[in-house]
């Protein structure tokens, strides 16, 4: 009963859900467990982004799981002070793209939110207790 999980995107009135744009049919979920708020953003690009700022879609979070593993084609200044996270999450590994932008990660830091990213930190462990959250990390 304490649990909701909202989908941001894609929306069906715009079509997003049927591009060939893969991106533009990424999940964006807001998950609301007892106050505790979670946005989490698949590989939602820029425009995506954009859109849901627009419709006015409250994405004010604890938690931000950043899009498309810190491209420098989304997170986006709106997009972090819409959301206006504590934590960020990056999931990342090895890549050949150069993920997480310098870009993104400066973007963040500047917003105040403090990163986390699977690739130095390992899996992030969230714990909540109906207060306060907890979080672990495990490095691989």
């Amino acid at each position: 009963d304490d649990l909701e999980i909202e989908i941001l995107n894609p929306v069906k009135d715009t079509g997003d859900y049927q591009s060939d744009d893969l991106n533009k049919t990424s999940l964006v979920l807001m998950v609301k467990y007892r106050g505790l708020r979670i946005v989490i953003c698949g590989d939602a690009d820029g425009e995506s982004e954009k859109r849901m700022i627009e419709e006015g879609k409250d994405l004010n979070a604890d938690i931000y799981r950043i899009s498309h593993h810190g491209s420098p084609a989304s997170t986006e200044d709106e997009m972090i002070s819409a959301v206006d996270a504590e934590v960020s999450v990056i999931s990342v590994g090895y890549n050949s793209y150069g993920h997480p932008s310098d870009k993104v990660i400066k973007r963040l830091s500047e917003h105040g939110s403090q990163i986390y990213r699977t690739d130095i930190n390992g899996a992030l462990i969230l714990r909540y207790n109906g207060k306060k959250t907890f979080l672990k990390t495990m490095l691989p």
